[in-house]
C-alpha cells in the first residue's frame, strides 16, 4: 500500500498530550453534507468541521511523538491490504461525552475488520493498540449541550471511506494533525 507522509506543521507545543489514533476522514463534500446535517440538530453549540472523522483504532496518548513512533507506525500499515467500505449515516444522536454525533444504528462489518487488521499488525509489531477493535460507526459534529434525542435525517449521508489516516489529536486544543495517509483499494468490480 502506498502511503504519503505529511509534516507535522505547525510545530507543536512540547507540552501537548497527544492522541494518536488512525481514522477515516471525510472528504469536503461529504463534510459538506454532515454540515448541512447538522442545520437540523437545533444547538449553539460550535460545529467541529475541522477535526470531523470516524475513528477506527485508538493507537495511544502520549507526552511526546518521536520520528521512531512514526516510522513504526507507518511501516506496519504499508503492506497491508486495506479495502474501502461505504458507512450511511442517518441520524442526530448524543454520544458519550457530551458529543453531538453523525451516527447509524447498523454495524460496519468492514470498519471492524479494518480495526482488527491494523490492531493485528501492530500487536505483531510490538505495538500494543489501547483501543477496542469493535467500531461504533459515528463522527462527532459537536460537543456541548445535552442533545435531547435522536434525530432521523431526512436524506442519509452515504459515505464510501477511501483513505485511512493516522492522526496526532491534541488535547485540549480541538486540532489533529494528519501525520500520514494510505489509500484504501477499491473493492472488484
Amino acid at each position: 500500500m502506498d502511503n504519503m507522509l505529511f509534516e507535522i506543521a505547525p510545530p507543536v507545543p512540547p507540552s501537548a498530550n497527544h492522541a494518536i489514533f488512525f481514522a477515516a476522514v471525510p472528504p469536503e463534500e461529504i463534510k459538506d453534507e454532515i454540515a448541512a446535517a447538522w442545520q437540523i440538530a437545533g444547538t449553539s453549540d460550535r460545529f467541529r468541521r475541522r477535526t470531523l472523522h470516524m475513528s477506527i483504532l485508538d493507537v495511544m496518548n502520549t507526552k511526546t511523538v518521536d520520528e521512531s513512533l512514526l516510522f513504526s507506525l507507518q511501516n506496519n500499515i504499508a503492506n497491508l491490504s486495506l479495502n474501502q467500505f461505504t458507512v450511511v449515516f442517518d441520524r442526530i444522536m448524543a454520544f458519550g461525552g457530551g458529543a453531538i454525533v453523525l451516527g447509524t444504528a447498523d454495524a460496519s462489518t468492514e470498519a471492524n475488520t479494518l480495526a482488527a487488521d491494523l490492531q493485528r499488525q501492530l500487536v505483531r509489531n510490538g505495538i500494543k493498540p489501547k483501543g477496542s477493535v469493535k467500531v461504533t460507526p459515528h463522527v462527532t459534529m459537536a460537543y456541548g449541550a445535552r442533545f435531547p434525542e435522536t434525530r432521523m435525517l431526512r436524506a442519509p449521508v452515504h459515505w464510501t471511506v477511501t483513505d485511512l489516516v493516522l492522526i496526532d489529536s491534541l488535547f485540549g486544543q480541538g486540532r489533529h494533525v494528519p501525520l500520514a495517509r494510505w489509500p484504501l483499494r477499491a473493492p472488484p468490480a
